[in-house]
């Protein structure tokens, strides 16, 4: 993460993602990526981008976000990993309650 970021917390960091989630904030996603996320991680930005605009969850409605454990820290050969377990809500749009 950029140091702009660096003082958050693992677990808000969880929060704040799922946030820019549910708002559609692509950079933001794209900027509090880490590049040691194998999953999610794409070097060029502009396709990484790309990827995102075509489906951001755009058919659900993310309502609710909850962190389970505060997180693990693991130092692997690339750097520094947080692991935080969460529990993230969603349903799709229009559907009832």
């Amino acid at each position: 993460l950029t140091s702009a970021y660096s003082t958050f917390t693992p677990p808000l960091i969880v929060l704040s993602r799922f946030s820019a989630y549910s708002l559609s904030n692509i950079p933001y996603i794209i900027k509090t990526t880490s590049p040691l996320n194998d999953q999610h991680y794409i070097p060029s930005y502009d396709l990484w981008r790309s990827k995102l605009e075509e489906d951001c969850f755009d058919g659900y409605e993310l309502v609710g976000c909850e962190v389970l454990e505060e997180g693990e820290r693991v130092i692997t050969e690339e750097g520094e990993v947080w692991k935080v377990k969460f529990k993230a809500s969603m349903r799709v749009k229009g559907e009832k309650r």
